[in-house]
């Protein structure tokens, strides 16, 4: 039996540098789970810690009518139990129990790593597509789909321009007159956390944002990229309708590839279960990624039939 001696903490007991160095020395690590990147969009978030931070579980927690409940915060797409060693079916099983029986509705997306779950235990399969990358661009463009390949060269026959200093206020601009037609998961009150976050990206990790902007400078499409762990992130993007007839998000990818592929070894496209984003995703190639999203609904009948927001 694994060792038990899992500790609950609140944000004000976790010791940030023992944390993020557990994350980069995890085996599974990602940047959702950073405290800083936490720390942006779930101030007060919780954790479970084992031992000497041997293994880590970030618990984003929230209350609602004295209920408290985790949920997953906009812009963190997997969270879960991050370390060292394999986490096994026996590892999260410890974990999950060692959740507070105060944290009444557990709702949490766990990492692609975190796949062995217990008996019993209510989950759905997500879908995620993840770029991996060779030093050679046309490697990677050969994976490309016809389709793709097509809409590049159409935008690249066009008249715009890639602005590679970017301001991510501009793709947020854009995502909003268009509904976050290609990323439209988020309500207009998480744009206030998307640029604290960014600050906090930028202070610590890398950001990058690209714009397509026609002859008279006026943004057409934007891409808003964070880097960590040797590999990228697409976070956000935005385009208008006129960028939509140009292929501007193929034309943005693309050039992102061509900058960065010597230099990292993945693109996290972060999703998606949406079939026409799905499609835009593997039509670069990606591979498809599956994590799970699990429920542990300890709520009070008649309660239990409801699910706190």
């Amino acid at each position: 039996m694994i060792n038990s001696g899992i500790r609950f903490l609140n944000r004000s007991q976790i010791n940030d540098a023992q944390w993020n160095k557990a994350l980069e020395g995890s085996i599974n690590r990602n940047i959702y789970a950073y405290t800083w990147y936490l720390d942006a969009l779930c101030p007060g978030w919780c954790a479970l810690v084992d031992g000497d931070y041997e293994s880590i579980m970030p618990l984003p927690i929230r209350r609602k009518l004295l209920v408290d409940y985790t949920f997953m915060p906009p812009y963190c797409q997997q969270l879960g139990v991050f370390s060292r060693t394999t986490v096994d079916s026996e590892k999260l099983s410890c974990f999950l129990n060692a959740i507070p029986r105060q944290v009444r509705y557990v709702d949490l997306n766990l990492n692609a790593q975190n796949h062995q779950i217990p008996a019993g235990l209510k989950s759905e399969s997500r879908l995620n597509l993840v770029l991996g990358l060779s030093r050679d661009i046309e490697d990677v463009r050969n994976r490309f789909s016809t389709n793709h390949k097509r809409n590049i060269r159409k935008f690249h026959d066009s008249a715009l321009l890639i602005d590679r200093m970017g301001n991510p206020e501009e793709v947020i601009r854009l995502f909003e007159l268009g509904r976050g037609e290609w990323l439209g998961r988020y309500p207009d009150s998480d744009h206030k956390i998307f640029r604290e976050l960014i600050a906090a990206v930028q202070d610590n990790a890398h950001v990058d944002t690209l714009i397509a902007r026609n002859t008279e400078g006026l943004a057409m499409g934007g891409a808003v990229f964070f880097e960590a762990f040797g590999g990228s992130y697409f976070i956000f993007s935005g385009v208008s309708k006129e960028g939509r007839e140009h292929s501007v998000m193929h034309g943005l990818v693309d050039c992102y590839l061509n900058d960065k592929s010597a230099y990292i070894n993945f693109l996290d496209f972060e999703g998606s279960n949406s079939p026409a984003l799905a499609r835009f995703y593997a039509g670069f190639g990606a591979d498809e990624s599956v994590y799970l999203h699990i429920v542990m609904n300890r709520l009070p009948f008649p309660l239990c039939y409801l699910k706190p927001r």
